[in-house]
């Protein structure tokens, strides 16, 4: 996340909210997120993991501390 310039916001479980300064940023950190999942699932002893990356796009605002 940081290393595509994220900030995450929030988590919530095993959610995250995380902010990008732009569109293509945020597309850069989804896919290292499913690169880095995937990655994991083929070398990693444990259980497959999934996961799904939904975007939103607009101007971010704060509101009781989120």
């Amino acid at each position: 996340m940081e290393a595509t310039g994220g900030t995450e916001v929030k988590n919530i479980g095993d959610a995250l909210m995380v902010s990008y300064a732009s569109a293509a940023d945020a597309l850069d950190g989804a896919v290292a997120m499913q690169q880095n999942v995937e990655e994991q699932n083929l070398t990693g002893d444990g259980p497959r993991l999934a996961m799904r990356v939904g975007m939103s796009a607009g101007d971010a605002t704060f509101e009781d501390g989120d």
